[in-house]
């Protein structure tokens, strides 16, 4: 996990600054993480939410509370 990319990302709005409605957790399904770009293995927990516009967002649980973290301080 880079927390730099995160704030970069964060920053440049390819990651929503706004908090989620819904986050799911569950057994990593072998796509992208949006905050690392690395694949979320089967044996990762993945958390997905959707973005502003209703597209899913998956990260690693790691990067996913960098990213909470992140956003709530206003990277």
């Amino acid at each position: 996990m880079d927390i730099e990319r995160i704030r970069q990302q964060l920053r440049s709005g390819a990651l929503p600054a706004s908090r989620q409605a819904r986050t799911w957790m569950g057994t990593g399904s072998a796509r992208r993480c949006q905050a690392c770009d690395q694949i979320i293995a089967r044996d990762d927990t993945e958390v997905e939410c959707d973005d502003p516009e209703g597209r899913p967002l998956r990260f690693h649980r790691e990067c996913f509370d960098a990213w909470e973290t992140e956003r709530e301080a206003g990277a």
